[in-house]
């Protein structure tokens, strides 16, 4: 079952970062990076993304309602009264290992300023939606009516069914550490703009996949 964005964080372990930063940099020069099929939506795409075993990016794809919809305003207005539980740092990239961060409990539309002017507070926020029940998996549903506004067309879906929905917002240049799914996954950029680093399977012997993880 596919998990609309991320999920599943992996733990990271502190003896693993630096060969985490050298796989990095070896993506950032392109040494072992190689391209990601891409096309725009409406042209001649055979199968859901989902079935063709590996990444794959699609541009304009009509996500309901929220592409326009969703501004800072217009959020604030819909679920600024919403206590949320958020990562705040002084770090460009948050660190599982070491904790780097600190939860911080605020209302959502004070969230949404203070991860706007990120930079002029010189602190990093972030904001990941989970689902007030435990042990229950994240789903838009829980967030007010943002879940009206959002939806996954069928061809993109296919026959499976969703597992869960997050929302994800944080401070402009935000870094996260590595984490992997066991499902696949539909990353949704709505606003802004996100890059995204994909290790093959094949290189869990050089990463920190050991111990505790998640």
């Amino acid at each position: 079952a596919p998990t609309v964005a991320a999920a599943a964080s992996a733990a990271l372990l502190a003896a693993g970062y630096l060969a985490l930063r050298r796989q990095q940099r070896r993506c950032r020069t392109g040494a072992s990076a190689k391209s990601i099929p891409r096309c725009a939506w409406g042209s001649k795409v055979q199968e859901p993304p989902a079935a063709l075993g590996g990444p794959f990016v699609l541009s304009g794809v009509p996500l309901g309602s929220c592409v326009g919809q969703w501004t800072d305003d217009y959020m604030a207005t819909a679920v600024g009264d919403m206590k949320v539980s958020a990562h705040v740092s002084e770090t460009q990239g948050l660190d599982f290992a070491c904790k780097n961060f600190a939860y911080e409990v605020m209302q959502f539309r004070e969230f949404l300023q203070r991860a706007q002017a990120g930079n002029a507070e010189k602190k990093y926020l972030y904001y990941r939606s989970t689902n007030p029940k435990r042990n229950k998996p994240s789903s838009l549903e829980t967030i007010g009516s943002l879940a009206e506004d959002f939806s996954l067309p069928a061809a993109l879906l296919g026959d499976l069914q969703i597992h869960s929905s997050v929302l994800r917002v944080a401070t402009p240049g935000l870094r996260m550490w590595l984490h992997y799914d066991v499902c696949d996954n539909f990353l949704c950029c709505i606003r802004g703009r996100k890059r995204v680093v994909l290790l093959e399977p094949r290189e869990v012997g050089n990463i920190y996949l050991s111990g505790s993880s998640s």
